[in-house]
């Protein structure tokens, strides 16, 4: 509570205005949850992916971390601690799990376990992971202390002498998700490990983070705030459907987009195939031609948007409705990603 005011002011105190200090408080523990949850079979050493060859939303996200990392330090240094919360809080809450961590859901559970789409993201959450725990330790001291030990990976023990992270404390209070961590030891399977090999015991005695400017790109920054802002003008005719009652989710529809301004035409056609991702819709079409019932983004103007019902079969395992499904004699209520999945995990003797 404290740390969100601006100490330098008269500073207002009432049991409802600490209390409301407990949602925005849920919501930075709930990132961790999801983070620290899709990592239990992550390796840094064996399953790290190189930036070069990280998904272009992957690399956005490491853009923000570390223009997250900068800001915060520097609110840090100038004893502007309610900055330091109100960036680490809004990047918690805005950009990872109203975006960046919404899309990865279909790609961490649904796809391939050693595919390097699935690396490039977990490569990326365990990036976040690391860093954002130590920047909200001096605010959060107690619950970031309980993250670093839940981090998977050698810790240095009080000796100096490394050993396995302490993962026997009261791991119900992350949820059942995160005792998957301690199992993957026990497993034959290479064990997870998140943070490198004689990390510090306690996150308080870890080096502070250090923005990598080389993962800082304006361009990059400029191109997803351009999908970001097309996402939205989407949602809000998705939100038109849902309260119509024509889809419960947003998997149940697809889009169709038209504009005559060929520069957003050129924009959208690099990102084709990544639009139904982004907008986590189940199939996204470029028209030349305006249809009947398009309307126009708030957002973006020259874009018109056209949303309706999937005519195609729901994929019983990624929810996806897909054209594929019930193609495969072998796997009829599987599109054909899912089914490629499941034949190597058959292959591969994979559970």
């Amino acid at each position: 509570w404290i740390s969100s005011i601006n100490f330098t002011d008269d500073i207002p105190v009432s049991l409802k205005i600490i209390e409301e200090k407990s949602d925005p408080y849920r919501k930075i523990r709930n990132t961790f949850r999801y983070l620290m949850g899709n990592l239990y079979d992550f390796n840094h050493k064996t399953d790290t992916v190189p930036y070069e060859h990280l998904w272009e939303i992957d690399q956005w996200a490491l853009n923000k971390l570390h223009r997250l990392i900068d800001k915060t330090t520097r609110a840090y240094e100038d004893f502007e601690f309610y900055k330091a919360f109100r960036l680490f809080y809004e990047f918690c809450v805005v950009e990872m799990s109203s975006f960046y961590l919404d899309i990865l859901k279909d790609r961490v559970y649904t796809f391939a376990k050693n595919s390097k789409a699935r690396r490039s993201a977990q490569t990326v959450m365990s990036e976040i992971l690391v860093n954002l725990t130590k920047l909200v330790a001096p605010i959060l001291v107690h619950t970031a202390e309980e993250i670093w030990k839940f981090i998977p990976g050698e810790k240095e023990t009080a000796s100096g002498s490394s050993g396995s992270s302490a993962l026997s404390g009261p791991a119900e209070q992350f949820g059942p998700e995160i005792t998957a961590l301690n199992h993957s030891a026990s497993s034959g399977a290479e064990p997870a490990e998140a943070l490198p090999k004689g990390s510090p015991q306690s996150v308080h005695l870890s080096e502070w983070p250090q923005i990598n400017r080389n993962y800082t790109s304006d361009e990059l920054e400029t191109k997803w705030q351009k999908l970001i802002r097309i996402r939205l003008d989407v949602a809000r005719e998705l939100e038109k459907l849902r309260k119509s009652k024509t889809i419960g989710s947003a998997l149940e529809s697809e889009v169709t987009l038209f504009t005559e301004n060929k520069e957003l035409t050129d924009f959208l056609k690099q990102y084709q195939l990544d639009l139904p991702m982004i907008f986590i819709v189940s199939d996204v079409k470029l028209l030349d031609q305006k249809p009947a019932n398009a309307v126009a983004g708030q957002e973006i103007p020259e874009l018109f948007i056209s949303v309706a019902q999937s005519k195609h079969q729901k994929c019983e395992r990624c929810w996806n409705y897909r054209e594929s499904v019930g193609k495969n004699k072998e796997l009829p209520t599987l599109c054909n990603r899912c089914g490629d999945v499941i034949k190597e995990m058959t292959v591969s003797g994979i559970n």
